[in-house]
């Protein structure tokens, strides 16, 4: 079967996945981009801001259920966004022919960055035993549930990994689950499962220090939801530049949500 080849360049400048590296911002192709960048920067804060040892008196508070359960979001916490990081370098940015669209991807490494910085904190803080701590980094490794989220994640992260260039149609589509992926499934169900747990303790007026970095907000936005937003702003237009039936994306984007929740509904098990 011959390779399907990829769309030319308009007249107006790359399109968003074309090999090379546009340096110039304007004119502006994808504003959406910068907008996002924008809302980002508004939420800039330091883990050093949040203060975690008001949580040290909550947690004596805890039953045995919820202390299995506060140690189980923590060690899952400890490398997620790590896993994120290394998708944002490996892959994204390395394939993303747009200065907008590669500002806030740099944007968002940031931020990635000050998540683990945090959850480096929290540990310390939450966890003095230092081999205690050493087992809650390891969790990746030892926790079934936690290790089989890693596995999907490196699935993913891998199926990108050794193309250099995006050169036909098979490879955007690559491209495009990944991003699905990482944008519905890490960003979407992931974290966003993983805060729930976090909100109910909140409600219950336990832990704000865990929930403070988790309600980080700008007009109503979750930093995370920024993540997911660009992400499927990503999507469309990916869809939209390169004639991809949408239906069969919707086929396989529905058929990796299925194997994610099949992981969260184990993941949900093994903590409750």
């Amino acid at each position: 079967m011959p390779v399907t080849t990829i769309p030319q360049p308009t007249a107006t400048g790359h399109l968003l996945l074309d090999p090379g590296m546009d340096l110039t911002l304007r004119p502006m192709r994808y504003p959406a981009f910068f907008d996002r960048y924008r809302d980002a920067v508004k939420n800039t804060w330091t883990p050093e801001e949040v203060d975690l040892h008001s949580d040290l008196a909550d947690l004596p508070k805890l039953s045995a259920a919820e202390r299995h359960l506060v140690s189980r979001l923590v060690a899952f916490f400890a490398t997620g966004d790590t896993i994120v990081s290394n998708n944002l370098v490996l892959n994204l940015y390395h394939h993303v022919n747009s200065p907008e669209g590669r500002l806030y991807l740099s944007r968002q490494l940031f931020e990635e960055a000050n998540h683990i910085h945090f959850y480096l904190n929290l540990l310390d803080t939450y966890v003095p035993d230092e081999a205690e701590r050493a087992e809650a980094f390891a969790a990746v490794e030892n926790i079934p549930s936690i290790a089989r989220k890693a596995e999907f994640c490196f699935k993913w992260i891998d199926s990108l990994f050794e193309m250099r260039e995006l050169r036909t149609k098979e490879d955007r589509r690559a491209f495009l689950l990944n991003l699905i992926c990482f944008a519905a499934c890490i960003e979407g169900l992931f974290f966003y499962g993983a805060f729930a747990y976090v909100y109910f303790l909140r409600s219950r007026g336990l832990l704000n220090g865990l929930g403070r970095r988790e309600l980080t907000l700008h007009n109503g936005r979750l930093i995370d939801g920024l993540h997911l937003h660009s992400c499927l702003i990503r999507c469309i237009k990916l869809l939209g530049q390169n004639g991809m039936r949408q239906c069969r994306y919707k086929r396989l984007a529905h058929w990796i949500l299925k194997v994610r929740i099949i992981l969260q509904a184990g993941d949900n098990r093994e903590i409750t």
